[in-house]
């Protein structure tokens, strides 16, 4: 494997900057959908999230496992879809994700979720323990 020189390390940075800017949400579910995040830095992702002129809220989204969160996702009229990331408002765990189809196309109507999925974190009291 070669070596990461500044200049491409710089090239690298430069895209996943601009990545981000494009679809924030992608990147933020990316992260969240692992389960290692904690609650701290759960909620500095949101947060960076509420500060986009382009977020969009949706309250009382169900996401696969039929648990009830909000929604919350950037639209870019460069893409057909949105991703939305869906938060258990009490907890404000990470419960999930879908993707909106933003307009119809290729026979497949604005508005119809295409994707979800559901996660479930939990804590074990040590490791290699089942969780209760």
């Amino acid at each position: 494997m070669g070596s990461l020189t500044a200049g491409t390390a710089g090239r690298a940075t430069d895209f996943l900057r601009w990545a981000i800017r494009r679809r924030p949400a992608t990147y933020v579910n990316d992260v969240l959908r692992t389960g290692l995040v904690p609650a701290g830095v759960r909620a500095v992702l949101y947060q960076a999230l509420a500060l986009l002129p382009d977020l969009t809220v949706t309250q009382r989204e169900a996401n696969l496992a039929g648990r009830v969160g909000v929604a919350l996702g950037v639209d870019d009229p460069s893409y057909p879809t949105r991703d939305d990331i869906i938060v258990d408002p009490t907890t404000g765990r990470y419960i999930g994700e879908r993707t909106v189809q933003l307009r119809a196309e290729d026979g497949v109507r604005a508005g119809m979720v295409t994707e979800f999925s559901a996660v479930t974190t939990v804590v074990a009291q040590r490791l290699g323990a089942r969780p209760k």
